[in-house]
């Protein structure tokens, strides 16, 4: 089972483990839960690889809705697991 991170790219305090609880609802396993770096406009998922993780990504995306993109961001510390959620400011629990 891959491992899903999941950081708060807002001010919202809180909404890391909001969205994680989101990720095991999803039947996911949560990894590291923290703070990104800077603010984010919109709900980041980010894997180096989105083939392999496929069918991770449709079932996460209807939990946490976001844009899967490949790179990480500039400036933000190295992801520990599979799949990293930066939660932005466009989400809605």
């Amino acid at each position: 089972v891959p491992v899903v991170d999941v950081w708060n790219g807002t001010r919202t305090v809180g909404l890391s483990r909001i969205a994680s609880d989101a990720v095991v609802a999803a039947g996911l396993k949560v990894g590291t839960i923290a703070s990104a770096r800077t603010t984010y406009p919109t709900t980041l998922i980010i894997t180096a690889d989105a083939q392999k993780y496929q069918q991770t990504l449709v079932t996460l995306q209807g939990f946490v809705p976001g844009t899967v993109i490949a790179e990480m961001p500039a400036g933000e510390a190295a992801m520990r697991g599979d799949i990293l959620v930066i939660v932005g400011e466009d989400y809605q629990p």
